[in-house]
């Protein structure tokens, strides 16, 4: 396992999670290729990683935090690629009220002159626990 193409995937996780969107880009490669199909993101496609921000920008602030925790991360590195699959559990709080998304996740990487960076990320949605009407509140909170 390359320490490096690990670090790169929880840098990409917790920047999310920060809300550090020049950080998250920074970690992704261009085109992106996105494929949350099975939790009714449309279909997968290779999209601008600006694209793909700017639709969790418009999202995930509406939450008073969020956190995404990996685990089990079985990552198999060749050469300048890399793919890690893992568990993720996404949990999203407004006040005392929560909201967790559990699935699976295939990530591919590639490592160029800047350093490993996510190509892809795919999400297998598994269940979904507590408070299922938190992201519309979510979302009427940033829309103001």
């Amino acid at each position: 396992m390359s320490q490096a193409a690990a670090n790169a995937l929880y840098r990409f996780f917790a920047a999310v999670d920060k809300r550090e969107w020049d950080a998250a880009k920074e970690l992704m490669h261009a085109p992106f290729h996105l494929d949350y199909s099975s939790f009714g993101g449309g279909d997968a496609a290779d999209l601008d990683p600006a694209v793909i921000l700017e639709g969790w920008e418009a999202f995930l602030p509406g939450f008073d935090v969020t956190h995404h925790q990996l685990g089990n991360v079985d990552l198999e590195v060749d050469g300048d690629s890399a793919v890690a699959e893992f568990y993720g559990t996404a949990t999203h709080l407004i006040d005392e009220r929560a909201w967790v998304v559990v699935g699976t996740y295939r990530a591919t990487l590639a490592a160029d002159s800047g350093g490993w960076r996510l190509t892809g990320l795919r999400f297998r949605f598994k269940y979904q626990l507590g408070d299922t009407g938190l992201p519309e509140e979510a979302l009427a909170r940033i829309a103001g």
